[in-house]
């Protein structure tokens, strides 16, 4: 079992990486179902990808077409043998930022205020998705031994 003060040591230790990364993700304006920014869901299944390579996952994109309306990230770091595999689904596409006078902050600059993170998707979906593979990382770079992980990640 972890502890879970790992956790927290790891986040402070990496807290501006973290970010830095997070930031990155969330200025990408993934909104999945304005056909004119496809190429930004592209962009962030790259980034994923990116991400993930590093921490040993296989990866694979599914290109829009043959009927998927956007990206599909699939990936697979394998692990121990013996226990159950972990299988994450999640999306990382927003809704559309309209209508802009609504927002305080710019949409896709993500903006931290009194330790809260303002940016479309911060929470829906990008922040969860964002949130496992950080995870993961740390405990990669911590040395545990993990159980297979799969992904699922659309755009």
């Amino acid at each position: 079992m972890i502890d879970t003060a790992f956790a927290y040591r790891y986040f402070e230790t990496h807290r501006q990486a973290i970010l830095d990364d997070w930031f990155a993700l969330l200025r990408i304006p993934t909104v999945g179902a304005d056909p004119k920014r496809l190429g930004e869901c592209a962009r962030a299944t790259a980034w994923l990808k990116k991400f993930l390579k590093p921490l040993g996952f296989e990866v694979e994109i599914l290109t829009p077409g043959s009927g998927l309306p956007v990206p599909v990230l699939v990936a697979e770091r394998p692990g121990r043998e013996g226990v159950p595999t972990v299988l994450f689904y999640g999306h990382y596409d927003v809704q559309p930022e309209d209508p802009l006078a609504g927002w305080l902050t710019p949409p896709f600059e993500p903006t931290l205020i009194e330790g809260r993170v303002y940016a479309r998707g911060a929470q829906d979906n990008k922040g969860q998705v964002f949130g496992f593979l950080q995870g993961v990382k740390a405990l990669v770079e911590a040395g545990e031994s993990l159980p297979t992980i799969k992904l699922v990640l659309e755009g």
